[in-house]
C-alpha cells in the first residue's frame, strides 16, 4: 500500500530519506506536482543484502515500465511501443527513435531505526506526459507508478536471495530488463 505525502517541490528526496531513517515502512512516498515536472520519492526497504542494492535503479526502471507499457496481467497506462529504458534506468519516449527524455529515475540509500531502505526518486516531465497523451490525475499517475515500482522491487527482492541471484543483483531480471531497453544495440 501506497502511503501518499505531498510535499513542495524539490523537498521530495529529502523528505523520503527522513522518513526512510525514521523506519516508515516500504511504500512510504513524498510527491509534488510543478508545472514542467511531476516528481515523487518511494521510500522501498527490499530484503537484500548490501551487494545487491546497485541493482535498485535498474529494477525501478522496470517498475515504471511495468505501470506505463503494462504487463502480461495489468494493462498498465497503454504506452507499450512508445515508452522505453535509456540505460541505465532512465525512460525515454518519441518512438522509434525514443530520443525524448521521460523520466528520470535515480535510487539513494541510507538506514535507520529499521535498517536499510533505498529512496527511489523520479522526475517526470509534464511536456512528454501531454505528448504521450497520458490523461490521468498527477495523483491518480504518481500512485499507479509507486504501487508498480514497489511491487517490481519486492519481486525482484524474493529471486535477488535466490542461488540466481548470486551470479549477481540483475542476473534473475537481465533478460527483462534489456526487452525494455529500446536502444540496446544501436
Amino acid at each position: 500500500m501506497i502511503e501518499m505525502n505531498t510535499v513542495a517541490a524539490g523537498a521530495e528526496l529529502d523528505a523520503a530519506r527522513d522518513a526512510g531513517r525514521e523506519g516508515v515502512p516500504a511504500g512510504w512516498c513524498a510527491w509534488s506536482a510543478g508545472e514542467a515536472s511531476l516528481t515523487f520519492s518511494l521510500v522501498v526497504r527490499p530484503d537484500v543484502n548490501m551487494h545487491a542494492f546497485h541493482g535498485l535503479p535498474f529494477v525501478a526502471a522496470m517498475g515504471m515500465m511495468d505501470a506505463l507499457a503494462g504487463t502480461a496481467s495489468t494493462p498498465g497506462l497503454g504506452l507499450a511501443g512508445k515508452v522505453g529504458i535509456q540505460w541505465p534506468s532512465d525512460i525515454v519516449c518519441g518512438a522509434p527513435a525514443f530520443e525524448r527524455s521521460f523520466a528520470r529515475v535515480a535510487v539513494n540509500g541510507g538506514a535507520g531505526a529499521a535498517g536499510i531502505f533505498g529512496a527511489v526518486t523520479v522526475d517526470i516531465e509534464r511536456a512528454a506526459l501531454g505528448e504521450l497523451g497520458v490523461d490521468v490525475t498527477d495523483e491518480a499517475l504518481v500512485e499507479a507508478l509507486t504501487t508498480a515500482v514497489l511491487a517490481r522491487v519486492d519481486a525482484w527482492a524474493v529471486v535477488a536471495n535466490t542461488p540466481q541471484g548470486a551470479a549477481g543483483p540483475l542476473a534473475p531480471v537481465l533478460g527483462e530488463y534489456f526487452d525494455m531497453v529500446p536502444l540496446l544495440g544501436r
